[in-house]
């Protein structure tokens, strides 16, 4: 739509001059790519058919496990990536990614942990039933924990504990980096996972599990945090996974502390972050004070 937009307004230069020719390139760029993601979604080609095998739900969270349909026909990925899923029976589309909350394994079952938080994922929750088809997308994200022995810290809020599920599930004894992860519940019965957690952190010396629940121990804050990481915060890699604010907040407040910029790393799951009225608004008020 933008494009269109700017190819029909009047403009102070021609579509055909160069800078008109310039910005149209871009134009015709950005719609070619967003085809390009868009339709084999729609279409279903670059998926793949999953059969649901198991469907639970504590706390408002559904864990949903699917195994592939047909010998070695799953997708490929790495732990801490995302893919998006419809399942056929329910017609539910949406361009919505959700972390596969499980490493890679030989019969190449996935896992998906989803919390209702709109109509899209509460229909997930109450509608998605063992023997449903599913269509998995490819795996996509670039969120991965570094592997240069370094000291690391891994800080998942609630639901964004998902990629730390999978993370944790390729540990082994020799893990070399020190680890924390702080894993941050408004209850511990909340915390889904945790003794899973707490189980390998008994079986990994460098790998350590902090329950952080706000409704005995407060929020986690950056304090907190470069305490615990001492003169090491310079060295560290810091992974967050959870409320836009928090991230903010803990962001801002290591690097402060001495935490290099680069060495804080998110996955950018919020799909639509780029358009919106009231999005645009907001900006500007705050950019003029208002």
């Amino acid at each position: 739509l933008a494009a269109a937009h700017y190819i029909f307004i009047e403009k102070p230069f021609s579509t055909f001059e160069p800078t008109g020719l310039y910005i149209t390139f871009f134009c015709a760029v950005g719609v070619v790519s967003y085809l390009w993601m868009l339709l084999p979604r729609i279409l279903g080609h670059n998926s793949k058919k999953y059969e649901v095998t198991e469907v639970s739900s504590t706390n408002g969270i559904a864990d949903i496990t699917m195994k592939p349909q047909g010998q070695g026909s799953g997708i490929k990925h790495q732990a801490g990536q995302f893919a998006f899923i419809n399942f056929e029976p329910l017609n539910l589309i949406e361009t919505h990614p959700f972390t596969i909350a499980s490493a890679p394994n030989a019969d190449g079952t996935l896992n998906f942990k989803v919390k209702g938080l709109g109509r899209y994922t509460e229909r997930m929750s109450t509608e998605v039933k063992p023997g449903m088809v599913a269509r998995v997308s490819d795996a996509y994200g670039h969120f991965h924990p570094a592997k240069d022995g370094q000291p690391q810290v891994w800080v998942g809020a609630g639901i964004g504990i998902t990629p730390f599920i999978a993370w944790a599930d390729t540990l082994s004894a020799d893990w070399a980096s020190p680890t924390t992860l702080y894993y941050c519940a408004p209850s511990r019965e909340a915390a889904v996972n945790l003794e899973e957690f707490e189980a390998i952190a008994a079986a990994v010396p460098n790998f350590n599990v902090v329950p952080v629940i706000s409704g005995e121990h407060g929020r986690l804050t950056a304090d907190q945090i470069a305490a615990e990481l001492g003169d090491s915060i310079k060295s560290a890699n810091v992974y967050f996974c959870g409320p836009t604010k928090m991230r903010e907040a803990l962001k801002t407040g290591l690097v402060k502390k001495g935490l290099s910029f680069s060495r804080f790393h998110n996955e950018e799951f919020e799909m639509r972050t780029g358009i919106g009225v009231m999005k645009w608004f907001r900006t500007l008020r705050n950019y003029v004070g208002m």
